[in-house]
């Protein structure tokens, strides 16, 4: 179930989501351990229900995620999936998945520029950083 606290925050059914400081932050349920294409598409939908329109950086925080299903990953790389995303920033909670996750993305080049972290602090000024060099 899909409930908005206040326009800044909706609790989700596979995320809890919030708008803070001019970006969204979304938390992956600790229920959802597999991130295949149905959760990938309800993610989509309560990010789109939240934001309203608008386009944010986002952080996503997926640490209790251990499995990203081939057909999440296509979907997530899709105009669909990246409608009102400026930057995206991931959050894990191994080093191996960074590392690996960045790899993806080197390779693959996605539409908007995307990175992996290991915490929301590093996540906040890496998009701080983006922001300030789209702005130069």
């Amino acid at each position: 179930m899909t409930k908005h606290i206040n326009e800044n925050v909706l609790h989700g059914k596979v995320a809890d989501h919030y708008i803070e400081d001019g970006y969204t932050y979304h938390v992956m349920k600790p229920e959802i351990k597999i991130y295949d294409l149905d959760a990938a598409k309800q993610f989509l939908s309560e990010r789109l229900a939240l934001t309203k329109g608008k386009t944010y950086p986002m952080i996503f925080n997926s640490q209790n995620i251990e499995v990203f299903s081939m057909d999440a990953q296509k979907f997530e790389a899709t105009d669909e999936a990246l409608q009102g995303l400026s930057l995206m920033a991931g959050i894990v909670k191994k080093k191996i998945q960074r590392l690996l996750g960045n790899l993806y993305i080197m390779l693959h080049k996605p539409k908007v520029l995307m990175k992996m972290f290991d915490n929301k602090e590093d996540c906040i000024k890496w998009i701080e950083k983006q922001k300030l060099k789209a702005a130069a």
